[in-house]
């Protein structure tokens, strides 16, 4: 992900041929060739690398707590009336 932010996302019997000068997609059940515009990713560098941990797992168990209970808080955030 550090070498581009555009992406091609491919269908259900979909084929990518991919060679120096480009890519061509190929729906494989019908015979055709497909055209599809790339996508440019909006991501976040840091929220995908590893930081300071070894691994992705270790980063992924530390940071479980905190992900799962986000969702719930930002939604009764804007719900609490005190």
């Amino acid at each position: 992900m550090q070498h581009t932010k555009e992406v091609v996302y491919l269908e259900d019997y979909e084929i990518a041929v991919i060679d120096r000068k480009g890519y061509k997609i190929k729906q494989i059940e019908k015979d055709v060739n497909i055209e599809r515009k790339s996508e440019l990713l909006d991501f976040d560098i840091n929220r995908v690398s590893k930081g300071d941990f070894p691994t992705f797992m270790l980063k992924e168990i530390y940071e479980a707590p905190q992900t799962s209970c986000q969702p719930h808080w930002d939604g009764l955030s804007s719900r609490l009336i005190l």
